[in-house]
């Protein structure tokens, strides 16, 4: 979902600290991205919020509360819900986009790395 205008990408472009407008490289890649290469923003090619997320396995999502995709992040957790998908989702207060990658820094890092090793550990046999 490509939606510069989602309330996250207003309300967020301040406090995402990697993909907000304190980044103006980064926040213009996201304002107008290079990937789309001419698809529309509901191609379900570019976007899987658009695609059929059925059949899918159990999907973790991670997302900051501060994530200027917030809003994205939780469409996609309800499209991959209504499409049948074992889906869950975590929004941790404050962080900003790719917080996990800070490791060892911040203890939502390492408790992101612990959800994702118990995320894996529940739906390894199933």
């Amino acid at each position: 979902m490509q939606e510069n205008n989602l309330p996250s990408r207003q309300t967020n472009a301040e406090r995402d600290l990697i993909l907000g407008n304190n980044n103006p490289f980064m926040f213009n890649a996201v304002a107008q991205p290079a990937y789309s290469k001419g698809y529309k923003a509901k191609d379900p090619r570019l976007s899987p919020i658009y695609a059929d997320l059925s059949g899918l396995p159990p999907m973790l999502i991670q997302t900051g509360g501060y994530e200027l995709f917030l809003d994205e992040n939780l469409a996609l957790a309800k499209k991959a819900a209504a499409d049948g998908t074992d889906v869950t989702i975590t929004i941790y207060p404050g962080m900003s986009h790719d917080f996990a990658l800070l490791m060892p820094d911040l203890q939502d890092s390492v408790d992101s790395f612990v959800e994702i090793r118990d995320f894996v550990k529940r739906h390894m046999h199933k």
